[in-house]
């Protein structure tokens, strides 16, 4: 009989870099919206009715562009027996952690991720990325100090708790079949002293 693992949830609430370039961002496609939006209402008043009907089709198409650019931000994280979810705006990932291995990316590394996902002020809280440095694994941020990379059999996986060492903790736990503590990256794969 396997015993059952309480749920451990962690929440993901943007701050720093990310927080910032989603500030932006939003800033940027309201201007956007807002400029096309004038020159649908300039055109229709000057009797130009596919170029008001155009522009206004495309101030619409920024408000879609900008609402699917947030679907993908992680909201929550839930540990339990041995499966992570990620609950992101309008979706949800489960990921099987039995043989993960989990550790806090480390300042440089840190460092590293915040200039591979930040582009001209804008910083991207989620996609898929390759690293010389990290290698290919997807990104689930909120805030990048935070960052802690999973290694899982579903691929490699970068999320940002809001309490990263809780978070390391209560996945190791769940990665092992057991629910003790295992070998894990964090660790140096050595097995922790009693």
């Amino acid at each position: 009989m396997t015993a059952i693992n309480p749920s451990k949830n962690f929440g993901c609430t943007p701050d720093g870099v990310v927080a910032s370039g989603q500030k932006r961002l939003a800033r940027v496609f309201a201007l956007l919206g807002l400029a096309l939006l004038g020159a649908a209402g300039y055109a229709l008043l000057t009797r130009q009715v596919f170029g008001g009907a155009l522009a206004f089709l495309l101030a619409l198409s920024v408000f879609v562009i900008y609402r699917m650019s947030r679907e993908l931000d992680p909201t929550e994280l839930i540990v339990e027996n041995q499966t992570l979810a990620i609950f992101m705006r309008h979706a949800l990932r489960r990921i099987p952690l039995e043989g993960a291995t989990v550790r806090r990316l480390k300042k440089d590394e840190i460092e590293h991720l915040a200039v591979l996902t930040s582009s001209g002020g804008f910083v991207a809280g989620s996609g898929g990325f390759d690293s010389h440095v990290l290698g290919e694994f997807d990104l689930y941020a909120s805030r990048l100090e935070n960052a802690v990379l999973l290694e899982t059999l579903d691929g490699r996986l970068i999320v940002t708790p809001d309490e990263p060492d809780a978070f390391v903790a209560a996945t190791t736990r769940a990665s092992t079949p057991d629910g003790h503590n295992g070998r894990n990256a964090s660790n140096g794969g050595k097995m922790p002293l009693l």
